[in-house]
């Protein structure tokens, strides 16, 4: 997720799309967010992005 976080952050639009595809192949729970991430990333939609990732990377990292 902090990959994600990442490539999102510096507009890394290939990044975000490989780690969404990679997080959805790792636990296909995450298909639903993920599909949403690839929508995104499809229209270089950085902000919605980082909007969805701010506060999971947030709540993880303890801040």
């Amino acid at each position: 997720m902090t990959r994600l976080y990442q490539y999102a952050r510096i507009g890394d639009i290939d990044g975000v799309e490989r780690e969404a595809q990679r997080l959805e192949q790792q636990d296909s729970r995450y298909a639903e967010f993920s599909q949403q991430i690839l929508d995104w990333a499809s229209e270089f939609n950085d902000r919605a992005i980082l909007e969805l990732i701010t506060p999971v990377i947030t709540r993880t990292q303890g801040r």
